[in-house]
């Protein structure tokens, strides 16, 4: 899911959508259990409303900025295919906040649901959450390589030839046209857009 290493802005926007689906079902709980609760909530569900409230702020300031950032990459790069524009700092900054930053996503769902427990409410249904996937550059690369190998027959010349494909001719120049692709493209994305 990655081109020579770095998350793609296809990718990017792949994590964006079920992380939004995560945390909108997420809210829709939260605001049921806070429906059921006695007045005044205790200091726990206070403790939740506020980490709940802090963790959206910075969501959606998080998310509006990247899919800005995201934006920009394609009008900038406009022949360039989104399964292979690199996004990798805009990758690292949703995942800071879902995956990283305390307390992230899973927990605040552990307690949303832990208090829908309490109060009779069944746990958060997140079925149908958005696929993540979109294509895998350096996958589709490796298999290429893979099958020009094979058609090719023993591009070494030697006994068992596969032994050493990436120091074959073919390999090399597969190799090397997509790392200058790549790379081309980044500093390209790199300097325009950031």
């Amino acid at each position: 899911m990655t081109i020579l290493g770095q998350h793609t802005v296809a990718e990017t926007r792949d994590l964006i959508r079920s992380q939004q689906f995560r945390i909108n079902k997420n809210d829709q709980q939260w605001a049921r259990i806070r429906t059921r609760r006695l007045n005044p909530p205790t200091a726990a569900q206070q403790k939740l409303d506020d980490e709940w409230i802090a963790f959206m702020r910075i969501w959606t300031e998080t998310r509006d900025k990247q899919t800005l950032f995201l934006a920009a990459a394609i009008a900038a790069n406009p022949n360039v295919n989104s399964a292979i524009l690199p996004a990798e700092s805009n990758f690292k900054a949703i995942n800071e906040v879902t995956n990283v930053r305390i307390p992230h996503l899973k927990e605040l769902e552990q307690l949303i649901d832990a208090e829908a427990r309490e109060l009779n409410i069944p746990p958060t249904d997140l079925s149908g959450i958005p696929a993540q996937n979109s294509p895998d550059a350096d996958f589709a690369a490796l298999q290429k390589l893979d099958g020009a190998i094979a058609a090719g027959g023993n591009p070494l010349g030697k006994p068992g030839g596969t032994d050493s494909v990436a120091k074959s001719p073919l390999g090399l120049a597969l190799i090397g046209a997509a790392i200058l692709v790549v790379a081309g493209g980044a500093l390209y994305v790199k300097k325009v857009v950031f």
